[in-house]
């Protein structure tokens, strides 16, 4: 649901952005002619969730749209970001998932006519540096110990797609029994 309500979104904002073509805006004073009506363009949206008429109330930056990001691994989040982002973050826990991450998103782009150069990969990275690999176990663990349980389940949920891990673990628990 949230990544239809978002796929929604991102085709209302880029048809806002596109409500105007480069050279619409005149600007001449002396005539009394702000803009060229003909390279405006109403949006006229009507979706499931979004109503939207147009056009954008600003003329359009350089760059013609802001840069459109997207965070998720998951299969239906990895789709929203192949149709739609410029940049994609990720997390993912070794350099060969990080690869297969990749060389997935990549391929999943030209499905929508887009190449893979089309889109860049962040991954998130938490480096632990120390003198040694010891040393740097040391300090990890020492970090991982300053989580608090509840925060760090809450983080869990949270990229589970909000899961309520303590009602799972109780319908564990009473299964169990």
């Amino acid at each position: 649901m949230r990544y239809d309500r978002a796929a929604e979104f991102h085709d209302v904002v880029i048809g806002l952005w596109d409500s105007w073509e480069d050279d619409a805006f005149l600007r001449d004073k002396k005539s009394g002619v702000w803009f060229d009506y003909d390279k405006m363009h109403i949006l006229r949206h009507k979706g499931k969730h979004f109503t939207v008429r147009g056009p954008l109330n600003v003329a359009r930056s350089p760059q013609g749209r802001p840069v459109v990001a997207q965070a998720g691994s998951s299969d239906v989040g990895m789709e929203l970001a192949a149709r739609t982002a410029d940049m994609v973050f990720t997390a993912q826990t070794t350099i060969k998932e990080g690869q297969d991450f990749c060389n997935d998103m990549r391929s999943r782009v030209t499905k929508y006519g887009r190449g893979p150069e089309d889109i860049r990969i962040f991954p998130g990275i938490m480096p632990i540096v120390g003198r040694t690999e010891t040393e740097a176990r040391e300090k990890y663990e020492e970090l991982r110990s300053l989580v608090d349980d509840g925060v760090g389940i809450a983080g869990v949920a949270r990229l589970a797609g909000g899961v309520d891990i303590f009602a799972l673990r109780s319908r564990r628990a009473a299964a169990a029994s």
